[in-house]
């Protein structure tokens, strides 16, 4: 599946097709480490997917996904997410860009 593809089957969901674990809803909105706002709204409207990996789902009627968005110049949003009829979101966190950009120098060198 293409990224495009990806984003329009997101937008096919509505507000009440997301929900969340006990795990983001505790540890990641109420720390404030991510906001729900910023997870709602990629989801729905999923225009700065920046990249996607799918994941293997313990259940053959569903889809795991790991979500890369852009938050801003310097952040990005990362979402695990489980999908059939509704969206789970498993876990989401916040990522520094230029953290990341030096992992991916590490992974792909291996330096």
């Amino acid at each position: 599946m293409r990224r495009k593809d990806i984003r329009k089957w997101l937008k096919q969901y509505t507000e009440d097709c997301i929900y969340y674990s006990k795990h983001v809803k505790d540890d990641k909105f109420e720390a404030g480490k991510v906001s729900e706002v910023d997870v709602r709204k990629n989801l729905l409207n999923p225009i700065n997917l920046l990249r996607y990996e799918e994941q293997e789902s313990l259940n053959s009627n569903e889809f795991k996904y790991k979500l890369h968005f852009r938050l801003s110049s310097s952040k990005d949003l990362g979402i695990i997410v489980l999908i059939n009829k509704k969206i789970k979101v498993i876990t989401a966190y916040e990522i520094e860009r230029k953290w990341q950009e030096k992992i991916m120098v590490i992974k792909w060198t291996g330096k």
